[in-house]
């Protein structure tokens, strides 16, 4: 059973206009540290604990804040309303297949400071996700511990620079890896509060953060767009996240979280190096048939539209698992906008060659128009996109000689663009030898893409020994 603890100031408190929905969330429990138990997990979410370490008090109407931020360490969701939570979780699991114990201690109108080692505040964090670990051992082995931390209005109110709001959130989360057994500390970036560059500080320690030490991740930043859109937004408490608002956070923050769970450092280092026009902090490192299937689960099971439609993403791995959600859709239209959709945020080979969808088997003839259109989008990963197709579906029965002509047009500086070319041709060759041997036999390719295409050409075993040494003759 993994564990996620969920910790900040009033936003990840909640503190939302409305009690939304009650629904209890499949395989996720809520451990009540008053109570020592683990409950299914629903709205409300949290529980008021004293700094005694005893029953508090929910914050109401009408309740004095200053009073109740005195007396307590932990709160739960303001008012009983809707918390992020359940919405986190259902999100997470819908992509790890597993089980979850949601650890809620947060507080409203805390500082970064307010949680660090040797504060009471720390003292009682690490208090409860202890007995939440000690619980979970007694019906479950432990599985990946993560921190979800939601706070920085507070310090940006302060006018904290970005240096020390860094090194104080550095210093937490270390903490919490030395003391709690933490595996990832997850970041939902703040919102903007303050509404000056107060906020941007905040902002920019959580991202330097999450591009330097892998242990960080940024679960989104969505936060600091969110309040453009009232719907978002507490129309009762200027700053604070609506029910709608933080169910959209946590459903978004609960998926990148789940690739977090799932990654492998080994793996992650062989990507980057497999990938190097990507950012080897862009990579997670989750293997690719665990994508693969993470995408067939939530195919089936539905409920992954909102992050199709949450672009651009920040991780490679979100692309991979976006590439593959789109390429297992069944309904063509659907899979055809959804690949349009993707398409213009595609930075690397990989996701571009692994967007493979199967619907398109079904009416091959409909993607013609579209591919004449992304070979000549002049973008390097819709260009090979594009190539990709017509060597998927256009080799076989459905070849016409026009193909390789529009292919052998293309011309690129483009590496990734031209080694396509060369793959399509050597593909080419083993399937439609006698229609596509002029084209090297007469060189129309580029002297390169020429020179690779024949490479691959004889690295298949699908051509003859005679074919192979007619075409080493034309090197």
């Amino acid at each position: 059973m993994d564990i996620i603890i969920f910790g900040g100031q009033s936003n990840m408190q909640g503190q939302t206009e409305r009690l939304s929905e009650c629904a209890v969330v499949e395989g996720a429990r809520e451990y009540k540290m008053l109570s020592d138990e683990l409950v299914p997990l629903r709205n409300p979410v949290g529980e008021d604990v004293t700094y005694e370490g005893t029953a508090g008090y929910t914050f109401q109407e009408g309740t004095d804040a200053a009073a109740w931020l005195e007396a307590h360490a932990l709160g739960s969701a303001c008012y009983g309303h809707t918390n992020m939570v359940p919405a986190f979780c259902r999100s997470y699991l819908a992509r790890t297949r597993g089980s979850a114990a949601a650890v809620h201690a947060a507080k409203g109108s805390t500082t970064a400071a307010q949680w660090l080692p040797g504060t009471p505040g720390y003292e009682m964090l690490v208090r409860k996700i202890s007995a939440a670990v000690r619980k979970v051992e007694m019906v479950d082995s432990v599985g990946h511990i993560s921190f979800v931390w939601l706070q920085g209005e507070s310090d940006a109110i302060e006018g904290k620079t970005k240096a020390r709001y860094k090194a104080e959130l550095s210093e937490l989360g270390s903490a919490l890896r030395r003391d709690a057994g933490v595996n990832t500390f997850g970041i939902i970036r703040v919102g903007r509060f303050t509404g000056d560059a107060r906020d941007l500080e905040i902002m920019a320690a959580q991202d330097e953060l999450c591009r330097e030490d892998n242990y960080f991740a940024m679960l989104t930043d969505m936060a600091s767009s969110m309040g453009t859109d009232p719907v978002n937004m507490n129309p009762y408490v200027g700053g604070h996240f609506s029910a709608f608002g933080l169910e959209k956070l946590g459903e978004t923050a609960g998926a990148v979280l789940a690739l977090f769970a799932k990654r492998d450092g080994v793996y992650r280092e062989f990507q980057s190096k497999l990938i190097p026009t990507l950012d080897p902090g862009a990579v997670i490192g989750v293997r690719t048939p665990e994508l693969r299937e993470m995408a067939k689960a939530l195919v089936r099971r539905g409920g992954y539209e909102n992050f199709l439609h949450t672009l651009p993403h920040r991780y490679f791995d979100e692309y991979q698992l976006h590439a593959f959600i789109v390429s297992e859709l069944k309904d063509l239209d659907t899979c055809l906008a959804e690949t349009e959709n993707l398409l213009p945020y595609v930075d690397n080979w990989a996701t571009c060659d692994q967007l493979s969808p199967k619907a398109f088997a079904k009416q091959p003839e409909l993607l013609l128009p579209r591919i004449r259109r992304w070979l000549a989008s002049g973008k390097t990963y819709i260009v090979r996109f594009g190539i990709g197709m017509l060597m998927a579906h256009f080799l076989d029965a459905r070849f016409d000689p026009v193909y390789p002509a529009e292919v052998a047009a293309l011309r690129s500086d483009e590496y990734y663009v031209n080694m396509m070319i060369a793959w399509y041709f050597a593909t080419a060759l083993a399937k439609q030898y006698t229609a596509v041997l002029p084209y090297l036999e007469e060189r129309k390719l580029d002297p390169w893409t020429h020179g690779k295409a024949i490479q691959k050409a004889l690295e298949s075993r699908r051509l003859t020994p005679e074919q192979k040494d007619h075409l080493r003759g034309l090197k």
